[in-house]
């Protein structure tokens, strides 16, 4: 469901796919899983059925952006996210 402000094409829409995750525990944070974690899914769920996948990391959080570019997502635009439930 993409936002007005994302400025995505058509076919960025119709043929990709949202992906968010989180890992809760700090425990394993900056110890490598997230890039295994998302390469895996990428690779076994994502590519194989999309063309093009969004990834939307709050810009505070510079663990999972920099694990996003590990990866090869690419920065497209800073979009100020909107309060979507009241």
């Amino acid at each position: 469901f993409p936002w007005p402000e994302q400025d995505l094409s058509d076919n960025v829409i119709k043929s990709g796919a949202g992906l968010d995750f989180f890992i809760g525990d700090e425990n394993f944070i900056g110890k490598g899983w997230g890039t295994k974690i998302l390469t895996s899914i990428l690779k076994e769920m994502i590519w194989p059925k999309f063309d093009y996948c969004i990834v939307d990391p709050d810009v505070k959080n510079e663990a999972m952006i920099r694990c996003n570019e590990k990866v090869g997502f690419k920065k497209h635009k800073m979009v100020r996210a909107r309060k979507l439930y009241d």
